[in-house]
């Protein structure tokens, strides 16, 4: 008789205490798998440590697919269904290609299969649920930054030219890190900001800004600088112009824009790459709000920066 080929698939988003981990994960399939079918059988656990199940880029659920597509199994068993997918679109396809490749899918805690009718429609609506809950818990995680951001604090990383950072104690106790300029350095910012009006370009700034010994940024070290609200008051000019460029996007009460704090810009980088670094967003993907932090320019000079960079002509 030949033997059952049974894929055990595990996954767990992160590498932490909460919840099954993989470990157990498998070991519960596999004395599922011995308590409801008789041996002789091949069993073959594939294991995703710290992958989401927002997708099926995963390492361990590919190498599986491969398998599955050369018919190496006859049934796949996971622990809970969104160990396999999030996504309810996802996970219909991959059952359509478990069906095409005559291959049987169970989940042992919902005690769902795909032998019948039922249990494939009963399948489709926990990918639902599962899909709810996962959008469930990042519109609640989005929600907690966008508080977070809403209090000026700096999030960590190295300080913008012309800043350090300072921790400070908040009423509840908690620890926070805040911006804090150098006076030493607030003139050099104006000069480059003035320089970049009379030269018009990131280059010609560059050339100009070493010819009067100002320190030795590139003319993209320079455009960092000069294109990063931190600098700018948050007053009545910044407020204007925030409003005009990105419309509908929920700024804070204009009775914030007093002129006493700096900007903050939050969300200038994005999510990880394949190959682990995070790439710049667009200053259109940019939250910005009043700091903590005094300012270092006024809002007027700020705006007349960017409304120049706007109008720059291609290729300067």
């Amino acid at each position: 008789m030949a033997a059952l080929r049974i894929a055990v698939y595990t996954r767990k988003s992160r590498l932490s205490h909460h919840g099954e981990s993989c470990e157990n994960q498998a070991a519960l399939c596999r004395e599922y798998a011995r308590r409801l079918f008789d041996p002789p059988l091949e069993l073959v656990c594939f294991e995703d440590e710290g992958f989401s199940g927002k997708n099926t880029d995963r390492p361990q659920f590919l190498k599986m697919m491969e398998e599955i597509r050369a018919r190496r199994f006859d049934l796949l068993i996971c622990y809970r269904l969104d160990r396999i997918s999030r996504s309810v679109a996802d996970f219909t396809l991959i059952l359509e290609e478990l069906e095409r490749h005559g291959v049987a899918f169970l989940s042992i805690r919902e005690n769902f299969d795909t032998s019948s009718p039922m249990g494939r429609a009963m399948i489709h609506i926990a990918s639902v649920f599962a899909q709810l809950e996962r959008e469930t818990i990042a519109e609640r995680i989005r929600d907690n930054k966008y508080r977070l951001y809403r209090t000026g604090r700096w999030q960590g990383g190295t300080p913008p030219f012309g800043f350090t950072t300072r921790e400070d104690t908040a009423p509840d106790g908690k620890r926070f890190t805040r911006l804090l300029p150098l006076p030493q350095q607030k003139e050099t910012v104006r000069r480059i900001f003035s320089l970049y009006l009379e030269e018009g370009t990131f280059a010609g700034l560059a050339r100009r800004a070493a010819a009067e010994g100002l320190p030795p940024f590139s003319a993209g070290g320079f455009r960092g600088i000069l294109l990063n609200p931190v600098y700018a008051a948050a007053d009545e000019d910044t407020c204007a112009y925030l409003r005009e460029r990105f419309p509908g996007e929920g700024l804070p009460c204009p009775a914030e824009f007093d002129g006493s704090r700096g900007l903050i810009a939050y969300r200038k980088t994005g999510a990880q790459g394949q190959r682990g670094a995070r790439h710049r967003t667009r200053p259109e993907d940019w939250i910005i709000v009043p700091g903590l932090h005094a300012p270092v320019i006024e809002g007027a000079l700020w705006v007349q920066v960017q409304r120049r960079h706007q109008q720059k002509q291609p290729g300067v």
